[in-house]
């Protein structure tokens, strides 16, 4: 082989010695695999034993274990996580399309049209002048939907459904306060239905927009429940006890939004290095409260300021939040004295953790 001179044909040299592809069998049998995925799934176990007896729950609670996830295809895995926790495997959802059918389901609950994409809305109202109205679920995974009849004052009167869809109708029924209409669902996307009032003498009562319309979807995504608690610390009052001020407790249904008020520690003047510190909490132990995750910290530093602004001590500052279904929480704040709000930051409880902590000890305090 000739002797090569230039560095980069050294490299091409020696990158060719691995460009072919390489094929090697390794036999593996059940019996040899078994023991080797054994303690995954003693881990497996003891972690569905927690959250079931969290949850107040034992075997005879749950009528079967479904799986989800390629490796669950696997029988020896279904089978010994079965038989540990004494309920029944089902086998009938696939575990290869599971995840994306259920993420499909739930993309399909979201109102892609509104800014923050906020939930679609599974009850709605027809409202016919202040007294009479009709509730009605908007959003039903079954084969009938329900219509509650809302009547504030006395008439005798009567209604009818009719489906714009198949014509199919309730027939003339008495109007009265709590009266229960099932609709059937013929079609699995909207449901189109006429909603129809006559008074004692039969005489049909106009009504503005008399439709209402319900979607019979796969499935009804119901409220997200927080797994975490999350928590501001500050201080009860100027000077006092620090404590925590929750955003959301743990099982609270989400999306979630609110606003919490606090009022300044210390004073904060522009272009100065000081800051005023938020820190986020997960978990509810109360004393001491730091043994909690921390997640991070919402800060108003002195260059958020202006000019000659100052944040006096004990001045309230305002805090809105926004935590989504995924956990994420959005937090931005203002202060009522300057009249003005600062940035939004985002926090997906990961690796916030690693935020400068710098000044943790300068709380805001609570607002009282």
């Amino acid at each position: 082989m000739d002797s090569i001179t230039d560095k980069g044909e050294l490299e091409r040299s020696a990158l060719s010695l691995f460009v072919e592809a390489m094929y090697l069998d390794v036999p593996l049998s059940r019996d040899a695999l078994n023991p080797l995925i054994d303690s995954l799934l003693d881990d497996t176990v003891e972690i569905s034993c927690t959250a079931m007896k969290k949850a107040g729950l034992t075997a005879s609670d749950i009528e079967r274990l479904v799986f989800v996830g390629g490796p669950t295809n696997y029988a020896y895995l279904r089978d010994k996580v079965s038989s540990e926790l004494a309920v029944r495997s089902d086998t009938g959802v696939n575990p290869m399309t599971a995840v994306a059918e259920g993420a499909s389901i739930f993309a399909e609950s979201i109102d892609w049209s509104s800014g923050n994409h906020s939930r679609k809305s599974k009850n709605a109202d027809l409202n016919i002048g202040s007294a009479l109205s009709f509730k009605y679920e908007s959003r039903v995974a079954g084969n009938k939907a329900r219509v509650l009849c809302s009547l504030k004052m006395n008439a005798e009167l009567m209604f009818e459904a009719e489906s714009n869809d198949t014509g199919w109708t309730s027939g003339r029924l008495e109007l009265k306060d709590g009266t229960l209409l099932e609709l059937p669902l013929a079609k699995d996307e909207d449901n189109s239905f006429r909603v129809l009032v006559y008074d004692k003498r039969g005489r049909k009562i106009p009504i503005p927009e008399p439709v209402i319309t319900i979607t019979k979807t796969l499935a009804s995504v119901g409220a997200i429940p927080a797994s975490p608690a999350i928590a501001v610390s500050a201080f009860d009052k100027l000077g006092g006890t620090e404590k925590l001020v929750y955003l959301v407790r743990k099982d609270e249904p989400l999306p979630k939004k609110g606003r919490v008020t606090f009022k300044a520690a210390q004073t904060l003047s522009a272009k100065s290095g000081s800051s005023l510190n938020f820190n986020l909490w997960e978990g509810e132990i109360e004393t001491p409260y730091d043994d909690n995750r921390f997640v991070g910290v919402y800060k108003i530093s002195g260059s958020d300021l202006y000019g000659g602004d100052v944040i006096q001590a004990g001045s309230e500052i305002v805090c809105d939040y926004e935590i989504s279904d995924g956990g994420a929480l959005s937090m931005s704040a203002s202060s009522a004295s300057l009249g003005t709000e600062f940035a939004r930051k985002n926090f997906y409880f990961h690796d916030e953790a690693k935020l400068d902590l710098e000044d943790t000890g300068k709380l805001a305090g609570e607002g009282r």
